[in-house]
């Protein structure tokens, strides 16, 4: 697994962190007694925005442990449930989980996703009443007629396309043709 999240328990850090070039400003920093009082107001400064840049690589390992992000295999058989358009509404919300417990992310996926489940039911609904469908007998007969006339039309797409592929000619035959 340290291989796949760069996680290593032991140590309980990632190789490569987060912000990983965090520590270079301040690898020669050295703070003296004859420094001016605006050398040590930089310096100061210099070593707040490290304390933040360190703040947020926390915050960020926390957020990765906590939500248990680390076990990817978890991640990926609860992905292989759903279907393309769901993987993809699904990974274009994992930037709010940053803001949400992981109840609430749960909650607002699932959500979001029965949303887009019924939307499209209601589209088949509404094309199953364009087409005079009146029970649910007669749609399953109109969804087996539409794959055999789906499957009919791309099987004459794919005559018509090697009809129209040139036919190949002897040199003897180009020779001819001039």
């Amino acid at each position: 697994q340290v291989e796949i999240t760069g996680y290593n328990v032991k140590r309980d850090d990632f190789e490569p962190e987060y912000d990983n070039d965090a520590e270079f400003p301040l690898a020669e920093l050295e703070i003296r007694v004859e420094d001016s009082e605006a050398d040590k107001a930089t310096k100061r400064e210099m070593l707040r925005l490290y304390w933040k840049r360190q703040k947020e690589r926390y915050e960020r390992r926390h957020f990765v442990l906590s939500r248990g992000l680390l076990n990817v295999k978890k991640q990926q058989a609860a992905e292989k449930k759903l279907g393309k358009a769901e993987k993809d509404l699904a990974a274009s919300l994992r930037v709010f989980s940053r803001f949400q417990s992981p109840e609430d992310h749960a909650t607002l996926v699932e959500g979001l996703l029965r949303e887009s489940r019924l939307r499209a039911r209601i589209q088949q609904l509404k094309e199953y009443r364009r087409a005079g469908v009146l029970s649910m007998a007669e749609a399953e007969l109109y969804e087996q007629d539409k794959r055999r006339r789906d499957s009919e039309r791309e099987k004459l797409k794919q005559q018509e396309s090697y009809l129209q592929q040139p036919a190949y000619k002897s040199s003897s035959a180009m020779r001819a043709n001039r």
